[in-house]
């Protein structure tokens, strides 16, 4: 099976016909339950999924003085000058071969069809437009119109309903030169963070790994086995839509507040104010919509400022005297989190709990 594989698993044969076809059957939607009623043309389906995501990517009205408040009271600490200029200065030549080199083959393109391939064997011809371009979006020119654009291409989770809308895990397949341009953000952005948000949140940044978060979590299940006195509470949290529902008006006053810099801000200025997208069903793409809200998933900037906008609120948590972690020697364990999964241990759960989920 191995040998077979080795020979044939990449070229146009048998085994990749039969591996395709099983990927391709998983993805595929043959009925859907919207309101009660089963629905099962695909004309029908792809209609439902268009509503249901239109609707999702809608951004519904804000209280812009009451953000603004909020922020300033509660927003994260700012950045020192050498954190700014880490992110502000210009793009160079070696960022973008860098972000060229690091692109995996074999991923599917965006809208213009250009598949990393094209930039890896033409990076000599490529390397100067792309940093003039990136510099100019930078400068506060705007990026190209075809950055807004997306496809999305919707992947049921394992072992749920598939014929529930909300299963669906949307992933956006994005141009290229929009990834090198946003790993260079992202490269940069991740030097700053790791100093910014707390040990507490295992994700996405270099040096930290689920499993602290997991040994953490044994070891206060021990401590409660051995203090059979102690009342407390493990609460795990999952948001819905986490990642589709971040506000881009909160996400950049966070990242004002923060000062990131001019430069770095005109660079997620020209990602998120104007962004569009056509649904991928049953390999049949959908009319366009517009996009208002959310962080793009398969974007590699989405997860780190998905995480920079969560600490917000983990940090009112950490800081609020009402809810009470569980006390290990002098030290309090309120909370750990790997990207939008979260777990609270608190002592005193009923008042604990009950101010956490106020906050």
């Amino acid at each position: 099976m191995k040998q077979r594989s080795f020979e044939s698993a990449n070229k146009c044969g048998k085994l990749l016909a039969w591996q395709l076809k099983k990927r391709q059957k998983l993805n595929f939607v043959t009925n859907l339950e919207v309101e009660g009623k089963c629905i099962q043309k695909p004309e029908e389906i792809r209609k439902c999924f268009q509503r249901y995501f239109k609707k999702l990517f809608t951004q519904g009205p804000q209280a812009e003085t009451e953000l603004n408040q909020f922020i300033k009271s509660h927003g994260l600490q700012k950045l020192s000058q050498d954190k700014q200029t880490t992110l502000n200065y210009k793009i160079t030549q070696q960022e973008i071969e860098s972000a060229i080199q690091n692109m995996q083959l074999g991923k599917s393109p965006g809208p213009d069809g250009l598949t990393s391939k094209y930039y890896k064997i033409l990076k000599e011809h490529l390397t100067q437009p792309l940093m003039e371009v990136c510099n100019q979006i930078m400068e506060g020119k705007g990026a190209p119109e075809s950055w807004k654009e997306a496809f999305i291409t919707l992947i049921p989770k394992l072992e749920s309903e598939k014929t529930q809308l909300k299963n669906y895990r949307p992933i956006s397949l994005l141009n290229v030169d929009y990834k090198i341009f946003a790993d260079i953000l992202a490269s940069r952005f991740k030097k700053v963070l790791n100093e910014v948000i707390h040990k507490d949140q295992a994700g996405f940044l270099p040096g930290r790994h689920l499993s602290d978060n997991i040994r953490n979590i044994i070891d206060v299940l021990e401590l409660l086995q051995t203090n059979l006195n102690t009342k407390a509470v493990l609460i795990f949290i999952d948001a819905e839509k986490a990642f589709d529902n971040i506000s881009w008006k909160f996400m950049k006053e966070n990242l004002e507040g923060m000062g990131v810099g001019r430069a770095f801000q005109n660079g997620i200025e020209a990602i998120y104010s104007e962004q569009k997208a056509k649904l991928i069903v049953n390999n049949v793409v959908t009319e366009e919509f517009k996009i208002e809200k959310g962080t793009r998933q398969g974007c590699p900037l989405s997860p780190l400022l998905f995480i920079s906008v969560l600490e917000v609120l983990l940090n009112l948590i950490r800081k609020d005297q009402l809810v009470e972690g569980i006390q290990v020697g002098g030290k309090q364990y309120k909370l750990k989190a790997f990207a939008d999964d979260l777990v609270l241990t608190l002592q005193e759960p009923e008042p604990s709990t009950k101010r956490a989920l106020e906050l």
